[in-house]
């Protein structure tokens, strides 16, 4: 089952090590929230480090873009497809750009510029 993993278009495990990260950021969080710290512990960090953290998650989304997969849904097995694909990239895309817009405007009295990303990530993801 675990050779199933090895594929010629992550010969380097790039992809598979930053899912890792993703699997062990998402644990952290979490515990970080059952823990009781504020904002899953992002309040803690500046928006740098917050940045930072999160990157990889973005580097996950863009590596998926190299794998070949099938042109059109297969019902039957596991496997993304191009759809599904371009939306994981949109939403991703869209939950880092509200993460952006909190750290730089943490006080914001409006939410017109998040509630403009969301729309704008639903759009895209209708056109996808």
């Amino acid at each position: 089952r675990m050779a199933k993993l090895s594929t010629r278009e992550d010969r380097w495990h790039g992809h598979k090590l930053l899912g890792l990260y993703a699997l062990l950021h998402f644990a952290y969080r979490y515990h970080a929230f059952f823990a009781g710290a504020d904002d899953m512990g992002f309040a803690d960090q500046n928006g740098w480090s917050s940045a930072a953290s999160l990157a990889p998650h973005l580097l996950l989304q863009l590596s998926g873009l190299t794998f070949s997969i099938p042109r059109r849904r297969i019902v039957t097995g596991s496997r993304i497809w191009p759809e599904y694909r371009w939306h994981a990239l949109v939403f991703t895309l869209r939950s880092l750009v509200l993460m952006a817009i909190a750290v730089r405007y943490p006080h914001a009295e409006t939410c017109l510029p998040p509630l403009l990303v969301v729309l704008c990530a639903m759009a895209a993801a209708d056109f996808s």
